[in-house]
């Protein structure tokens, strides 16, 4: 144990002691007393010069933050770093500048609990505002580095529910940097301005903001020799290079084109029946405007994934896989109509891996443009069905073009599916055509004989083959796993399903660990021919 970390150890002894004696609010005082006063003014009365006393006491301050990330004592860290800041960053100079960094790195740790991610950012934010704008030399790398380090603090939060306001403040966050420092000629900061720029073009790309993406994406790939050969600026070059044709291309994806003829007899019925809470609620606008925003968003996080290089997850899937629904003669009527809307929710064995999929990942989903209501109602959900949290809605003239080109892109495809209908077969013909079945992974339920739901609503029985491991269309698949066998064994059964979304979620891992230049390389070369 080295002299610093002795000294840091006695000082969390004393700390322990004042909470002990006073209670934790009492003590806290005490200690920060001592800390943040009672030490400096005994380094003052031994005459050691002013900046050499500021240093040391700076220097000493983050060796108590170190010490209590690596004990575990994430609030005291939080605790310290915010006195050290407020009492060192407003002096200016190189002791603010040292402390800076050191907080800086301080927050970034203590943002990983979620506990502490607002007091982390606060922390940050504050920083920010006290460094003068427009510092040179080290100030403005520090300066530069933390709103980098606060905008990239938002960007991985897992609070998904503020997502939108999140990415709003990140933008901004990273425009200040973009303004302040658009001139510098410190290399370092050049870096994070041309850093800074080009995640604002991801982030505008989230925000639905093409045309601010593409502006920050043109102006990285206009940089000349020899900046472009500064260490790291390559790299961003060769991003923005890469993304402009696929903001380009999916930013006209087309919109979705909605079949809302069973919403519309809903609310008939519900119209004639003076279901009035029923008839507010199955309004075909609503539901397609909310199938339309979710689509749109995931055009703009397909978009996102393929700029960087990121993992794309894909599912493919027969939509009988979560819903039917007709609009048809029936045997009963409780209305005493001729016709009835008839809709009939799969409950399925593979749900609850495809639900744990849709959890850990952005699966993308290719979703059913006619199905009750669009695959969005909470009913659904109440069945067991899964949630398809990214849904893509394609049109019937073009769909297969469509799944090709989603196909070329994607790095891992899942096929969930029981039964080689038409539409599956093509699916996994493209797979095979396309040489992506080394990428894939087949979740196959049992196909089981229903004569019950065709005679009640007089439609013809199904006489479609079932899909099996064995099938040619299934060959040289990472993993195929059938669910409805009775004897469980290595490749069938729950525990195989857990164990394919356990292989799915690894691969994901592992391709996101691969090097940006690398991804985005791989990308192009298979599918490039999709924007180029």
């Amino acid at each position: 144990m080295n002299q610093i970390e002795q000294n840091g150890r006695q000082l969390l002894e004393k700390w322990d002691h004042f909470r002990a004696t006073s209670g934790a609010s009492e003590g806290d005082d005490r200690f920060r007393h001592f800390l943040m006063e009672y030490i400096p003014a005994e380094q003052a009365r031994l005459g050691e010069p002013l900046e050499d006393r500021l240093h040391a006491h700076a220097a000493s301050t983050i060796a108590v933050v170190d010490l209590c990330e690596a004990l575990g004592r994430n609030h005291d860290a939080l605790t310290v770093t915010e006195w050290a800041a407020r009492e060192h960053v407003p002096r200016g100079g190189d002791v603010a500048v040292r402390t800076v960094w050191a907080c800086t790195d301080a927050c970034r740790v203590a943002s990983s609990h979620a506990d502490l991610f607002q007091r982390s950012t606060d922390l940050l934010e504050w920083i920010a505002r006290a460094l003068p704008r427009g510092e040179r030399g080290e100030a403005a790398i520090a300066a530069s580095r933390t709103l980098l380090v606060l905008a990239s603090i938002y960007q991985t939060t897992t609070d998904r529910a503020n997502h939108s306001e999140q990415s709003r403040k990140m933008e901004k966050i990273l425009g200040r940097i973009i303004t302040t420092w658009p001139d510098s000629e410190d290399p370092a900061v050049r870096f994070h301005v041309h850093s800074a720029r080009l995640n604002r073009a991801l982030v505008r790309i989230e925000l639905a903001d093409e045309s601010g993406a593409r502006q920050d994406l043109v102006r990285l790939a206009s940089i000349t020799q020899p900046e472009r050969d500064m260490a790291g600026v390559g790299e961003f070059v060769d991003v923005a290079e890469h993304a402009i044709p696929i903001l380009d291309t999916f930013g006209k994806y087309p919109d979705p084109e909605f079949n809302l003829r069973y919403l519309k007899a809903q609310r008939r019925r519900d119209l004639r029946e003076l279901r009035l809470r029923t008839f507010a609620r199955n309004n075909p606008a609503r539901y397609a405007r909310l199938a339309s925003d979710a689509h749109r968003r995931t055009v703009r996080l397909l978009t996102r994934l393929l700029v960087t290089g990121l993992p794309v997850v894909l599912l493919l899937r027969n939509f009988e896989m979560v819903e039917s629904s007709h609009i048809g003669e029936v045997l009963f009527s409780d209305g005493g109509y001729r016709k009835e809307h008839v809709r009939r929710i799969s409950a399925t064995k593979g749900a609850s891996t495809i639900d744990r999929l849709s959890t850990a990942v952005d699966l993308v989903s290719v979703s059913n443009a006619a199905a009750g209501e669009l695959e969005l109602d909470a009913v659904g959900l109440d069945f067991g069905r899964p949630a398809l949290r990214r849904p893509l809605y394609l049109s019937n003239d073009d769909w297969l073009s469509s799944v090709a080109e989603l196909v070329a892109v994607a790095d891992v495809i899942l096929m969930w599916t029981s039964e080689k209908s038409p539409g599956v077969v093509q699916e996994l013909e493209l797979v095979q055509r396309l040489g992506r079945a080394g990428d894939s992974y087949a979740l196959l339920e049992p196909q089981v004989d229903d004569p019950v739901y065709p005679a009640l609503t007089k439609q013809p029985r199904k006489d479609t083959a079932p899909l099996t491991a064995s099938d040619p269309l299934l060959a040289g698949y990472r993993d195929v796993v059938e669910l409805g066998t009775d004897r469980p064994t290595a490749d069938a059964g729950p525990a195989a399903a857990e164990r394919l979304a356990d292989e799915v979620l690894s691969r994901v891992q592992e391709l996101g660990r691969r090097e940006r230049t690398e991804r985005i390389r791989t990308l192009a070369a298979r599918a490039g021919h999709v924007w180029s």
